[in-house]
């Protein structure tokens, strides 16, 4: 109901949402490595479930028509922001190091050494394998909650 938007704004209803939307619209772990893998055939599978992205951009628009859009920008930036920071924490998680220098953030190089070349539904249970599938996963959902 548009009445009720500026409250919904003002207890962090929106900053709410957003994290909703971010935990809702991929699964983790093996589940999202084997949809985003081979075993999701592209003309059938969508990577951002695109009912849920929907919903969520009907629910912005709503809320930015009834409300001061520059005060949801600057939510939707810092969202982003947040999340851009959590993909580079991922992209290290993957490449397993320590990168401090700025100059190198999001450097993708290398990224894909670690994964063994086999379809991914088929990497093998392992503590090693069970660490590379959660930060493979971790870094999947990284990304398409930046998108």
């Amino acid at each position: 109901n548009e009445d009720h938007i500026p409250h919904f704004i003002e207890v962090g209803g929106f900053d709410l949402l957003l994290d909703l939307a971010l935990w809702s619209t991929m699964p983790g772990g093996r589940q999202v490595v084997a949809h985003i893998s081979c075993l999701s055939s592209p003309s059938i599978s969508n990577v951002t479930h695109s009912s849920t992205s929907s919903t969520l951009s009907a629910a912005v628009k709503t809320i930015a028509t009834h409300h001061d859009p520059q005060k949801l920008i600057k939510l939707l930036a810092a969202a982003l922001e947040s999340r851009i920071l959590h993909l580079n924490i991922c992209i290290k998680a993957l490449r397993n190091d320590r990168i401090s220098d700025d100059a190198e953030k999001f450097m993708c190089d290398g990224l894909t050494e670690r994964i063994p070349c086999v379809p991914l539904h088929d990497i093998q249970e392992s503590e090693g394998n069970s660490t590379l599938i959660h930060n493979l996963s971790t870094l999947f959902r990284s990304i398409i909650s930046v998108d």
